[in-house]
């Protein structure tokens, strides 16, 4: 994986001006999923410990897949729970925040329900299917707003809620921030805005769900799926306490 580096040089001679014109490319998942693991743990920027959980910690990580499809690596080391995968994916579809579904294929939600019973930050359905503050829901809204204007660049589902407390007490806030969908080439792109990702294990959920839900997207729309980009405010590993 590249990196560029202060005061790096493009071929061209400009000073960044690779970086903003693309980021690192990937055909597949398990492609970006491996250099995102050695990025994060070999170049890591800072080490530091939010809450009290140590972890080495890169800035600004972010990456392209042109197969979104491809959503799920294959290392032996990091077996993927895939019926998890798929039960996350329901379990957002269908609207849902309660605790019991989810935790029954992964125990470890328990730990990010302050009830016992439901989850706020995590459930990200009522958010994406749930009705709004105006007539229907966010995903509504955006296949509106992409069969209206194809070019539009406003089919934004935000998930990040400004209500939501930020404060130690509240062991579930959402990691991501918001998808945003645009139809260029005939083909649906997704991009994916993240707060923060823990690269070894939530990437791997939020990956397979975010092209999931493009890939449904684009068929209700009538569509090849396009590229997916994942952009991430803070991507971490944990570190031995």
């Amino acid at each position: 994986m590249v990196i560029d580096r202060p005061g790096a040089l493009d071929p061209a001679g400009l000073p960044g001006q690779a970086l903003m014109l693309s980021i690192p490319s990937f055909e597949t998942f398990d492609e970006a999923y491996v250099a995102c693991l050695r990025c994060v743990y070999e170049s890591y920027e800072f080490v530091n410990a939010p809450r009290g959980m140590p972890s080495r910690e890169r800035l600004n990580l972010s990456f392209l897949l042109t197969a979104p499809r491809e959503r799920v690596p294959y290392l032996a080391s990091r077996k993927t729970n895939i019926v998890f995968n798929f039960a996350h994916v329901l379990w957002i579809l269908s609207g849902r925040d309660d605790l019991e579904f989810i935790a029954y294929y992964a125990p470890t939600f328990h730990r990010f329900s302050a009830d016992g019973r439901t989850l706020t930050g995590s459930a990200y359905g009522p958010r994406i299917f749930g009705p709004g503050e105006r007539a229907g829901s966010q995903w509504d809204r955006v296949v509106h707003v992409l069969r209206e204007d194809p070019d539009s660049k406003r089919a934004v589902i935000q998930i990040f809620n400004p209500s939501e407390t930020l404060g130690a007490e509240n062991i579930d806030v959402s990691c991501t921030l918001a998808l945003q969908f645009f139809i260029r080439g005939c083909r649906l792109h997704a991009v994916c805005y993240m707060r923060a990702n823990n690269a070894f294990q939530g990437i791997v959920g939020d990956v397979f769900s975010n092209t999931f839900l493009q890939e449904l997207l684009a068929t209700q729309l009538g569509l090849e799926v396009g590229s997916y980009a994942h952009h991430v405010g803070s991507c971490t590993s944990s570190m031995p306490t």
